[in-house]
């Protein structure tokens, strides 16, 4: 009888452990699916990560923020680009009206009042061989009506009513009252 017993109690315990497998099975699958989903999802975050790593970095420089190393914002670098244009022909003009003393540069070196990049100007004086604002007076006028007499004259008469002052000569020159 005890072996019987035995058998019937190993019995019983068979056949709960049977139960507790066909339990476990089901969730150990779902388990395993859960898991290659998030490996899949692993994957997906770490491309949309090195996505997003790009855009924000491209954003950031257009901004004018690191990694942009001249902190030129998208609108200000436009608006530089097309300052580099308008100055090549303003120096066509220029250059008529004062006897290719002058040209003008554009700059991308910090504005002082302003704390922007990119839109700045600069003066060449060909007689001096200085650089400065365009705010700035000449050291000395020395001008001599050019080709464009007209132009010149113009633009020294302009130049007269402005806060630089026109020596004798220039002004005289100008066909303005000395």
């Amino acid at each position: 009888d005890a072996p019987k017993q035995t058998l019937a109690k190993v019995d019983a315990e068979l056949e709960q452990t049977r139960t507790v497998v066909a339990t476990i099975q089901p969730r150990l699958a779902e388990l395993r699916r859960l898991s290659g989903e998030i490996a899949d999802r692993r994957v997906t975050i770490a491309e949309d990560d090195k996505q997003f790593q790009a855009v924000d970095r491209l954003a950031r420089t257009l901004r004018g923020l690191d990694p942009n190393i001249m902190r030129m914002e998208l609108e200000t670098f436009v608006l530089a680009a097309q300052l580099e244009e308008i100055v090549q022909v303003a120096n066509r003009r220029l250059y008529t009206m004062t006897d290719g003393r002058y040209i003008l540069r554009h700059s991308d070196a910090i504005e002082k009042n302003r704390g922007k990049w990119g839109l700045g100007l600069e003066v060449l004086d060909a007689h001096t061989g200085g650089v400065r604002g365009p705010d700035s007076a000449p050291e000395a006028c020395d001008w001599t009506p050019c080709s464009s007499t007209r132009a010149s004259v113009r633009w020294m008469r302009k130049l007269s009513t402005s806060r630089w002052p026109l020596s004798t000569t220039c002004a005289r020159a100008a066909g303005l009252s000395a």
